[in-house]
């Protein structure tokens, strides 16, 4: 997750509207740059939103940006050798009227603000668009189709034959883990967590207190498990998440454990590719108590 932002730090909903970064959240991206961002070249990939406080964290924690949110003198001669993608896909989930509003507020009052702010009595017209609003359903799509996505380059990357001039296997090409780095938001986290691994989560994981009904999610169907219902996940700022994918060689090439298992389509033939998907970490920030030693072999 990105560093803290202003927004965070007073109580505010952001959802897609931004808030720069506090300096304490300058501080928590450079402590994640510390113990493993530095060492860039383990990643395969590395991604963030487009929204501009993972922008800046990402770019923090990659080394490549400055406290102020600007890049670095030479920076994209660095940023180029480093790749960093940026992708709508990782952004948060919209929240609608709730955005730039107080925590506090339920959705129907935030609902009246907005509806007060933007009606204009004179005569009589509304004169906002609505923002966008996502269900949690909506963020999974987006979600499982960059997952998908990254899967199938790792796919193709892996089984593609790959060599230098003088036809010896390069050191790209000799990848045994595909790392990615990916700087999102809270709300995707939770989502992608619970619908994921949420199985093998901790029973003893910090949520929110739950503040759904039987009918608010009389609709949610039984393989899609909603945040809402559970309580949410406590995702603190800077936390690191890690989940491993083992390609399978087939779907039953599982054994007897209780584990997940994800399928994706390998791009050039369609053929479906199974994945034993594996909790490795969950919503760390030791790099927050001081420096971690970095771990080539981190999945």
């Amino acid at each position: 997750r990105h560093g803290e932002t202003i927004a965070n730090r007073d109580g505010i909903v952001l959802g897609q509207i931004d808030s720069p970064l506090t300096p304490l959240g300058i501080s928590q991206a450079k402590a994640l740059h510390r113990t493993f961002g530095r060492n860039h070249k383990v990643f395969f990939r590395k991604e963030s939103s487009d929204l501009g406080r993972c922008r800046h964290t990402s770019r923090l924690v990659l080394g490549i940006g400055g406290d102020d949110g600007e890049d670095l003198p030479q920076t994209n001669a660095a940023e180029n050798e480093i790749q960093l993608t940026f992708d709508v896909r990782l952004r948060e989930r919209a929240k609608g009227v709730r955005e730039g509003m107080s925590k506090k507020l339920t959705s129907e009052q935030a609902m009246e603000i907005y509806l007060r702010k933007n009606y204009n009595t004179f005569n009589d017209t509304f004169e906002a668009k609505m923002p966008l609003s996502e269900s949690e359903e909506e963020v999974l799509r987006r979600t499982t189709d960059w997952m998908q996505d990254i899967l199938g380059d790792v796919h193709a990357h892996a089984h593609a034959p790959c060599y230098n001039d003088q036809d010896i296997l390069n050191e790209e090409a000799q990848r045994q883990q595909y790392d990615i780095l990916a700087v999102t938001h809270s709300g995707f986290l939770r989502i992608l967590i619970e619908n994921l691994v949420g199985t093998q989560l901790p029973k003893d994981v910090k949520r929110e207190e739950s503040t759904s009904t039987c009918s608010q999610n009389a609709t949610t169907s039984s393989t899609y498990k909603s945040s809402e219902t559970l309580g949410r996940l406590i995702v603190p700022n800077t936390s690191k998440t890690i989940i491993a994918f083992h390609l399978l060689a087939n779907e039953n090439d599982v054994g007897d454990e209780d584990v997940t298992i994800i399928s994706t389509k390998y791009h050039e033939t369609g053929q479906k590719i199974y994945w034993r998907v594996e909790l490795v970490d969950l919503l760390n920030i030791s790099h927050l108590e001081g420096d971690e030693p970095f771990d080539a072999n981190d999945n």
